[in-house]
């Protein structure tokens, strides 16, 4: 089930939250990865792999086929040489990996992979990927899912936080927003006052907000690319 865009706190605050350090932690990571860094290379990819098999499956794989194509797109991105070629000034890095994935479905791929995997698979040129089509509705997908993405970690995140203070943000903010259930019956259900749970949800979507915000900029280098990415995020807010 997708995770509705309703768990993003408002515009308002996404714009109050600045930014004064810029670390690039995802660019440091690709560094690291293109250096031979298994380690960062596993925790790059698993940092995209929701929204890229989510990608193919709204194209109409089947989870199997979804599952083997990222397969093949990881493999492709992995290779050391790619990593190492990997420029931030040519944009996103997720941007790349989307003209990869377009790519890996591209009709050679598709052929290839009717054939249930037989045959060796050739690596794709970095020069090449920038010839590769990205369709307008291509991009708008892969945005949502990535926002979503970003939103489904800040619940990760939200859900230690709970954990920790012993408060129920996480669990109020599911009963909420997925289970579609009103206050009175959060209240009723959890054996808590009305006015605990209005709390819970305002101080809960606080809390997730400084968590998306904070993801967001692990993956930007500069104000600019926040004010890009914080955009991207209110697009896609309620």
């Amino acid at each position: 089930r997708r995770l509705p865009t309703s768990w993003l706190p408002g515009k308002k605050l996404i714009s109050s939250i600045h930014m004064q350090r810029f670390q690039s932690t995802m660019w440091t990571m690709i560094g690291k990865a293109g250096a031979g860094s298994k380690s960062a290379v596993n925790k790059l990819l698993a940092r995209y792999n929701g929204p890229i098999l989510g990608f193919l499956k709204q194209k109409g794989l089947s989870d199997e086929d979804a599952e083997d194509v990222a397969q093949e797109v990881f493999l492709q991105v992995s290779a050391k040489e790619f990593l190492a070629r990997a420029d931030r000034s040519k944009g996103k890095f997720r941007t790349l990996l989307l003209r990869v994935t377009r790519n890996v479905l591209n009709s050679e791929y598709r052929k290839r992979y009717s054939q249930k995997r037989g045959g060796e698979k050739k690596r794709i040129p970095m020069e090449h990927l920038q010839d590769v089509a990205v369709s307008p509705e291509d991009q708008d997908q892969f945005d949502r899912l990535w926002a979503e993405n970003l939103i489904r970690l800040g619940l990760e995140k939200l859900r230690a936080d709970s954990s920790r203070l012993r408060v129920a943000y996480h669990d109020v903010l599911v009963k909420r927003f997925f289970e579609g259930k009103s206050q009175r019956e959060i209240a009723e259900s959890m054996g808590i006052k009305d006015h605990d749970v209005e709390n819970y949800i305002r101080n809960g979507k606080e809390r997730l907000g400084r968590h998306i915000a904070k993801l967001g900029e692990e993956y930007c280098s500069s104000e600019d690319e926040w004010e890009e990415e914080r955009g991207l995020l209110q697009r896609f807010s309620p």
